[in-house]
């Protein structure tokens, strides 16, 4: 409510002494605010619709036995009868192997450590939105299958 000299008068009204003194924009009706919820509702659909499209699943690789460690952060594994070199998605170790540079601190313990855990064993790989990397090696998240 708002009061004027002359009257009292719902900020609702539309016309009257109040129309001229409230500053904000015009209050929607009660038909916009039943429907404004459904409105938003379909916003955020079509928003999670248009962002499933651009975004591809995860493609799962299977199951891989790990051939040989390659440094703290690459292994060289048999994926469904041929090799691949995988670069692991989310970790990155200090270079051991790359050519020209030098090797780099505690790169060996990467690559020690990377050994200690999947050298010899089965691993399931799973992919992301790129499935390799300028070098031509598969990325993929790696998981150790379980003991026994």
């Amino acid at each position: 409510m708002c009061s004027t000299a002359s009257s009292q008068c719902s900020l609702r009204d539309e016309s009257g002494p109040c129309a001229a003194s409230w500053p904000g924009p015009a209050l929607p009706s009660d038909g916009m605010r039943r429907i404004a919820p459904f409105i938003l509702l379909l916003a955020a659909v079509a928003v999670l619709v248009a962002q499933r499209r651009d975004h591809p699943r995860a493609r799962t690789f299977g199951r891989a036995q790990v051939l040989r460690v390659v440094d703290g952060d690459t292994i060289r594994v048999r994926l469904d009868g041929r090799t691949e070199r995988v670069r692991y998605i989310g970790v990155d170790t200090p270079e051991s192997v790359k050519p020209g540079t030098p090797v780099q601190c505690y790169a060996k313990r990467a690559a020690a450590a990377n050994t200690a855990l999947v050298a010899g064993r089965s691993v399931r790989l799973v992919g992301d939105v790129e499935q390799r990397d300028r070098y031509g090696r598969l990325l993929a998240y790696v998981y150790r299958e379980p003991d026994g």
